[in-house]
């Protein structure tokens, strides 16, 4: 009889595990979703005001991106300053992306 309710009441508490485990995935699903719809709304936005950020950082989110989008928020639009600015890998790609004449519209308001 002792045995019987002890089953029942570890099967009870797996279900209630299952369930929790669920629920957390699926809330940790929705705030990933959510993480990127803020990253693609944001990238749109500067898309539309023609900053184009995507020719040098392919995340925007990342430390080269922020500390661009920092930049520009504090008033910097020299595209060569901007370009400067961004970090590790980045850094050597940006030197071979220079626009004829030497401008480095690479960050830039078009």
């Amino acid at each position: 009889m002792a045995t019987a309710r002890r089953d029942r009441a570890r099967a009870l508490w797996r279900r209630q595990a299952r369930l929790r485990v669920r629920d957390l995935t699926r809330y940790r699903v929705s705030l990933t979703e959510e993480c990127n719809r803020s990253a693609n709304r944001m990238q749109r936005v500067l898309e539309d005001a023609n900053i184009k950020l995507a020719w040098v950082a392919t995340n925007a989110l990342g430390a080269s991106g922020r500390g661009m989008i920092q930049a520009i928020i504090d008033g910097e639009q020299n595209p060569g300053l901007l370009a400067d600015m961004a970090k590790g890998p980045i850094r050597s790609v940006n030197a071979t992306r220079r626009w004829p004449g030497g401008s480095a519209l690479i960050i830039g308001f078009c």
